[in-house]
């Protein structure tokens, strides 16, 4: 296998990787290979990985400028769809559609999305209204499309599409960045900049409005335009009575649960906290501000 920043998928007991000009399809129970599928272009992929879904496994070749859809089965070419510029994000699936990003550094719009049919590889639409890079890859959640975009040379952006027609929904100024948005109770979180040539931020914003909740401070240093974040979840239990604690999740403070108490004090309880690759663990939040952050453990 070829080298690779990408990400392995797994699905019904197989693992799937695109490293160098290949993507590999193998048991994960043993290891051994049930197909490989060779790049037409003779170009190799760079950071994005496959997507895999409804028997069907997407993968592209950066510089080749494609996306391919292979057979979840057997690993043969169904169908080629040709970008602008470079493919760089691993594919997002819903409802038969396919989401797809490319970057043309150098070009006056630099940014492209794409919705495509994932059956028979037809453009349904595509935005080439993005000011900046689509080097990331690609949410989907409440009928929007959420991506980042990484400028060479200032700020990002994380935008707000339409799932049925790609216009721009609502866009605001981050800093740069490839981090995939991340989706949970309304809001999305993500992260950027890059050492030497920014600061480095983590974000969370309204997914319906775009308005930021809170952003982590540049003086603590945790982000990074390669970093994407997990939400994580918590749960203990204190010795007080037998009675259970139901524990909701407010609008304006993302991260800090709101107890509802049954009489008689609390016996369960839940904490969340967002975590990224670079070893950070962001604790409970309150007013939607960051409590403390720390290296995780």
């Amino acid at each position: 296998m070829g080298g690779s920043w990408s990400s392995p998928a797994y699905h019904n007991g197989s693992v799937y990787t695109s490293t160098g000009k290949d993507t590999w399809k193998i048991n994960a129970a043993d290891g051994t290979v049930d197909w490989k599928f060779v790049n037409p272009s003779g170009h190799a992929s760079c950071n994005g990985g496959p997507t895999i879904a409804d028997g069907k496994v997407f993968c592209g070749d950066w510089d080749g400028n494609h996306y391919y859809c292979v057979h979840e089965d057997n690993g043969v070419l169904n169908w080629t769809f040709t970008v602008t510029g470079y493919v760089q994000g691993t594919p997002a699936y819903e409802d038969g559609l396919v989401y797809l990003t490319s970057w043309s550094d150098g070009d006056a719009v630099k940014g492209h999305m794409y919705c495509v049919n994932a059956t028979d590889g037809t453009q349904i639409w595509h935005n080439n209204k993005i000011a900046q890079n689509c080097c990331g890859s690609p949410s989907i959640g409440d009928d929007k499309i959420y991506v980042t975009t990484y400028n060479f040379y200032g700020y990002g952006e994380l935008l707000a599409l339409s799932k049925e027609t790609g216009d721009i929904l609502w866009q605001k100024s981050i800093e740069r960045t490839d981090s995939t948005p991340i989706l949970a109770y309304g809001n999305v979180y993500l992260t950027g900049g890059c050492s030497g040539y920014s600061d480095h931020r983590t974000y969370c914003f309204n997914a319906q409005t775009g308005d930021l909740i809170w952003q982590t401070d540049t003086a603590d240093d945790i982000g990074g335009w390669t970093c994407t974040v997990a939400l994580q979840t918590v749960k203990y239990t204190s010795v007080a009575n037998r009675q259970p604690i139901t524990l909701t999740m407010t609008g304006h403070s993302p991260l800090t649960p709101t107890p509802v108490r049954p009489s008689g004090g609390i016996r369960r309880a839940e904490r969340h906290r967002l975590s990224m690759t670079g070893g950070y663990s962001l604790s409970e939040t309150t007013a939607g501000s960051i409590a403390s952050a720390r290296p995780a453990r």
